[in-house]
């Protein structure tokens, strides 16, 4: 079984040398790391340099084009049986290929979901977030346990989690959006062709959590807008083949439109997301299988009768 592993990078000298060690330090033989270096300006190149021998590791130099062209990049190089995807500022945890392996072989999981560890700058342990070791078979339960995860905070989107069946993303085909989102929209797409998913109850990615990392930047026009653009895009899949779990993703939806509905007012997509929001409302308030909560509820009326609070809605 052979395992293509992903790793965009932009200016990465800090880090990159670690992320990469943590990989062709791993005890099982057969992968090939695919790294692409999107247009760095420090020293990224240099330091990729020094790897040209490592018959593990392929090195892909372009013009900057942004996490989401270096994934597509990447996909044309693609081998595995299995697709993984590492940040060039994270890395891997010791023997995680061998144990993830062994599960594929004992399951034959599309999708293998493993737990992440959270650092510091300077790797300092702060936390794990661990999933309860389970099977779900067929791609409706799958689905259906994937956005109950992510509404209820129990599940993440990360591409870095889960270990996929190359089948199921070689013939995604990159939308023309801006690169924030495309880990989510590549989950999902691999989400909806999956049939058996099996959790194991173990970290194997190791995540540094920097201040200045685009997750945890002060919110922009340009993230919020990424963001909404990521939904549509989203939404496309779904409504292909899957339109029965629309309402769980416009659920989604509703929730970050009210939190950040201060900048979207601002954006010059307000008047189609505002009709968004209002149709994915009349979807999701008609859900059999979604119950909004007292206070949700009441933010969304409030909103969509009194509009000119969203000042205050956005910070409760």
């Amino acid at each position: 079984m052979r395992f293509n592993i992903l790793m965009p990078a932009y200016n990465a000298a800090t880090d990159i040398e670690k992320a990469i060690n943590s990989v062709i330090s791993q005890n099982y033989e057969d992968f090939l790391l695919i790294v692409v270096n999107d247009g760095s300006q420090d020293n990224t190149e240099e330091i990729l340099n020094s790897f040209a021998d490592n018959e593990k590791v392929k090195v892909i130099n372009q013009q900057n084009t942004g996490i989401a062209g270096a994934y597509k990049k990447a996909f044309e190089e693609l081998d595995g049986d299995y697709i993984m995807f590492l940040d060039s500022d994270d890395a891997m945890e010791k023997n995680a290929l061998q144990e993830i392996s062994e599960c594929i072989e004992k399951t034959n999981a599309d999708i293998v979901q493993f737990g992440i560890s959270y650092f510091s700058e300077s790797w300092e342990y702060k936390r794990s977030l661990i999933f309860p070791e389970k099977e779900i078979v067929s791609n409706e339960n799958i689905l259906l346990d994937y956005f109950n995860g992510l509404n209820n905070g129990t599940n993440r989107p990360n591409l870095g989690i889960r270990a996929y069946k190359s089948e199921l993303l070689n013939n995604f085909i990159f939308p023309p959006i801006a690169s924030l989102g495309i880990d989510e929209i590549l989950n999902l797409f691999g989400m909806t062709k999956c049939n058996k998913i099996a959790f194991m109850p173990k970290a194997y990615y190791l995540c540094q959590q920097r201040g200045n990392s685009v997750s945890r930047i002060k919110p922009s026009s340009k993230k919020v807008s990424g963001v909404l653009a990521s939904y549509r895009e989203m939404e496309k899949i779904l409504l292909e083949n899957h339109s029965a779990f629309a309402d769980l993703l416009y659920l989604k939806f509703i929730r970050f439109y009210i939190s950040h509905l201060n900048i979207i007012k601002k954006l010059p997509s307000y008047k189609t997301d505002k009709q968004d929001f209002k149709r994915y409302v009349k979807t999701v308030k008609a859900s059999s299988r979604i119950k909004l909560g007292f206070k949700l509820n009441l933010r969304i009326s409030l909103l969509l009768i009194f509009p000119f609070l969203s000042f205050v809605l956005s910070k409760y």
